[in-house]
């Protein structure tokens, strides 16, 4: 049976500031967008240089929509008393590991919420928020023998969160809902959309960088969360909670290091999203594409046409990258012996980035192995490099660029944008997401933008 979305009558008690402020792998899907390789003359430069208006809706009837499109239905999100759409963060466990110190380990089965704070107990679709609440104190540890029974805290203000094991600690809006999973503990913060992003966007980009880049940066983080919420509440296999705090889906740090530009810039782009034949899209989006944009297709299997591989237009910031590592040591990670290592043509994907690698091997034999476990092995930050063999040395060149999986918008990218060739954020969605289009929500920041999923209500 699918669950109920959280309920939403606990945080009548919760105090909320109306101060509005690199992924995870998703369902394999088919569809690929080819593009030419790297490189182009310089008419196709300034052609593509020159930014085209995001395109209006394209009408479609429901039952036309290919169903391996990774575009979802808006979703009907549950509000709280102001009317403010509510999403529902994980932000303990972390599996793993700690997301800002790598390598440490939390305690799974201790954490403390300190603040103004009452707790009331209750299912996610049930709680029992009465006028009598269980306690109500400034500091609740959580155990998983504490959430057996589930638990809500309703919160007066920002209250921080304190991971066990000396796991760190963030500060949070919103409700937090406790309770566990298979006996280990699990506490969600339930908050509103926008003040999540408030705690995404400094987490994600660099506040002192362009305004457009900021704002673009939060459309993509809207629409990526709104995808999410889609995905996980009304797909085949329905979670308690829509994202999680960490780079699996976006780094999300509560209200610990919001800032004012980027706060600027969500609240300049409120109720703003990207759609795709009325859909919500899956924005993805990496630290730099490196000058080429890969597809979705490529990365993660998804039929995503709005994510293509294309070249970029703009002069890339610092974006090439060294890298060599003995062959002794790539041998000793891999667990094989290793001679050299290379590359052919039809082991490069249309942006020139590497699928695979061919291993020579020690006695005679080859062997392919996929790019990401080549990756991970030799410590490079894309797939975007060449090889070369210092025979010599025993050594392994990797020349580079970019970081991240280059799927969608680029930041550094977007970044580029704005500050060389002054472009808005419209202008830069639509290059880093092809054929979508700039929708608004309900109380979207722009009246006259078309409204979100309206291509597709209009038919039913």
């Amino acid at each position: 049976m699918q669950p109920r979305p959280l309920a939403i009558l606990v945080l009548t008690a919760l105090s909320v500031s109306a101060c509005v402020s690199t992924h995870r792998k998703h369902r394999a899907r088919t569809k690929h967008d080819d593009a030419d390789p790297a490189g182009g003359d310089e008419a196709d430069d300034d052609a593509a240089a020159r930014p085209k208006p995001m395109p209006e809706p394209a009408p479609a009837a429901a039952d036309a929509v290919d169903p391996t499109l990774a575009a979802l239905p808006f979703p009907k999100m549950p509000r709280d008393e102001q009317g403010r759409d509510l999403i529902r963060v994980r932000i303990f466990p972390h599996p793993h590991g700690d997301p800002w110190q790598p390598g440490r380990k939390e305690d799974p089965g201790r954490v403390v919420v300190k603040g103004n704070c009452r707790a009331y107990r209750g299912a996610p679709d049930k709680p029992e928020a009465t006028a009598a609440a269980l306690a109500t104190k400034p500091a609740f540890e959580l155990t998983p023998a504490a959430a057996a029974a589930p638990l809500w805290l309703a919160c007066a203000g920002p209250a921080t969160v304190e991971r066990g094991g000396g796991g760190g600690s963030h500060a949070y809006e919103g409700a937090f809902y406790a309770h566990t999973v298979d006996g280990a503990l699990e506490l969600i913060n339930v908050v509103p959309l926008e003040a999540y992003l408030r705690g995404v966007l400094p987490s994600e980009v660099i506040p002192s960088w362009p305004a457009e880049t900021l704002k673009a940066q939060a459309v993509a983080s809207r629409s990526y969360a709104y995808y999410n919420v889609a995905h996980n509440r009304d797909g085949a296999s329905p979670k308690l909670f829509d994202v999680d705090d960490t780079p699996f889906f976006q780094v999300y740090t509560g209200v610990t290091a919001t800032a004012p530009a980027t706060d600027l810039a969500i609240a300049a782009t409120k109720g703003v999203a990207l759609s795709y034949l009325g859909r919500v899209v899956l924005s993805f989006f990496c630290t730099d594409a490196g000058g080429y944009t890969e597809s979705a297709q490529e990365v993660f299997g998804l039929n995503a046409p709005y994510c293509k591989a294309k070249k970029e237009v703009h002069a890339p910031e610092k974006s090439a990258w060294t890298k060599s590592i003995s062959l002794a040591s790539l041998s000793q990670k891999l667990g094989k012996a290793v001679e050299g290592v290379s590359v052919a043509p039809g082991q490069k994907t249309a942006s020139g980035r590497v699928r695979a690698v061919t291993l020579a091997l020690a006695g005679g034999g080859v062997e392919e192995l996929a790019a990401v476990e080549f990756k991970k092995a030799a410590g490079v930050k894309s797939a975007l490099f060449g090889v070369s063999v210092d025979a010599a040395k025993r050594e392994l060149k990797l020349d580079g660029a970019g970081s991240g999986h280059g799927v969608g918008l680029s930041q550094k990218g977007a970044k580029a944008l704005a500050k060389q060739k002054g472009w808005t954020y419209q202008q830069i969605l639509a290059f880093y997401y092809d054929g979508a289009t700039i929708c608004g929500l309900d109380g979207a920041a722009a009246a006259d933008l078309p409204r979100c999923g309206a291509a597709l209500q209009a038919t039913h």
